[in-house]
């Protein structure tokens, strides 16, 4: 079925082997939530429409939990920030059935800590501050691979943001290095 096209004929990808590759392009990192809510709703014994409106109505709770989130630690421009991520198509995407809105609300949050760090005070940026920011990167790299590239925002925050100024160049490459591995290997080991 899956190897079929609207024609009727069978589409010959000899590096597909029969599988269907798309399947598996995404982590199951961005379907844990809405795996949840849907469980929640089967174990209630709701009918299957319910577990899908649970699995949407997950979607927007943690979407409106990171963007809340987000506008909390960004210390200018949070109307901007809300503004951008109450747009009705923003609403619209977060009460979806994809991996999205997720997306979205970790890069509203990866902006927001870059933000907060390029307008705060010097010497801000410790190793708490680094595992948050490496959890953000990877989590958007393994969700969306093509996102991978949020990850230079960090890149270009200035040096002496960082409580050990002479570590600073090593950080970054550190943390876009550990980004950008991890989307290649997932992509490497779905492939």
């Amino acid at each position: 079925f899956f190897n079929e096209g609207f024609s009727g004929e069978k589409i010959n990808d000899p590096g597909a082997n029969g599988q269907l590759l798309a399947a598996n392009a995404y982590s199951p990192l961005g379907y844990v939530h809405m795996a949840v809510a849907s469980r929640v709703a089967e174990i209630t014994g709701l009918p299957l429409m319910y577990s899908l409106y649970f699995a949407r109505l997950a979607n927007l709770v943690l979407y409106a939990a990171v963007v809340f989130l987000a506008i909390k630690i960004i210390p200018k421009y949070k109307w901007v920030l809300a503004a951008v991520a109450l747009l009705p198509p923003a609403i619209y995407q977060a009460s979806s059935l994809s991996l999205d809105p997720l997306v979205t609300a970790l890069s509203f949050l990866a902006i927001a800590y870059a933000v907060k760090f390029w307008f705060g005070p010097r010497g801000q940026i410790g190793n708490r501050e680094l595992v948050i920011l490496s959890a953000i990167f990877v989590a958007i790299a393994l969700i969306k691979t093509p996102y991978v590239c949020i990850a230079l925002l960090f890149v270009f925050l200035p040096s002496n943001r960082f409580k050990m100024v002479k570590y600073s160049y090593y950080w970054k490459v550190v943390l876009s290095a550990a980004t950008f591995l991890a989307a290649l290997a997932w992509v490497y080991t779905n492939r």
